[in-house]
């Protein structure tokens, strides 16, 4: 028996991939900090869905006290680009 040829991982499957080496849920925030896209393990890491964040303020996942940090992280987000990796504290499930 042959084995199956592999096919060429597409832009977006290469990106999604290397995202979730690095994390276990993944966001788009859009220029509202409101959440564009979700993907990953909401389920088990917050409780719901992803699909259930869509249009939220990203704040909204966050424990309350890293709130401040985040919104810090995003106002100079325009000037710089892109970021540092940066690990922030989940909100205990609802």
């Amino acid at each position: 028996m042959q084995p199956m040829p592999q096919r060429a991982l597409g832009e977006r499957e290469r990106f999604v991939a290397f995202a979730f080496a690095a994390a276990d849920l993944l966001l788009e925030i859009g220029p509202d900090h409101r959440i564009d896209g979700a993907a990953g393990a909401f389920r088990a890491r917050i409780g719901s869905a992803p699909e259930a964040f869509i249009g939220q303020p990203a704040a909204n996942l966050l424990a309350i006290e890293d709130r401040p940090a985040f919104a810090a992280v995003l106002a100079v987000l325009p000037a710089r680009g892109r970021l540092p990796p940066t690990t922030f504290r989940l909100a205990d499930p609802a």
